[in-house]
């Protein structure tokens, strides 16, 4: 029966479209290793050096340790822009780039 789970539970149809939905958005979601080298962003909130509305070039990041990392980033101006943190967990704001950047195409 396709509506029992792996261990036998029950499952709706609308739940697993929900699961799907959520996968498929945590897939597309921009992440730092997912930024490129050269690429443009465009910032959409204020977040230490970044401004909204400003687009930026990504230039690399810098794995300081295990927890302690920099965004480096270009600004249209040619400066150099950083933005520094815990970039060890999912849950910390500076490493949750989807928050302040999108790509620009």
């Amino acid at each position: 029966d396709p509506s029992v789970g792996v261990c036998g539970s029950v499952v709706d149809a609308a739940e697993l479209e929900a699961i799907a939905s959520c996968v498929d958005v945590t897939r597309a979601r921009l992440t730092v290793d997912r930024l490129q080298p050269g690429a443009r962003y465009r910032v959409s909130v204020d977040t230490q050096g970044l401004r909204a509305g400003a687009i930026v070039r990504f230039v690399t990041f810098d794995d300081v340790d295990n927890h302690f990392g920099r965004l480096v980033l270009e600004g249209e101006l040619g400066e150099r822009i950083v933005v520094e943190g815990d970039f060890s967990s999912e849950r910390s704001p500076v490493a949750q780039v989807h928050r302040y950047l999108a790509r620009v195409v």
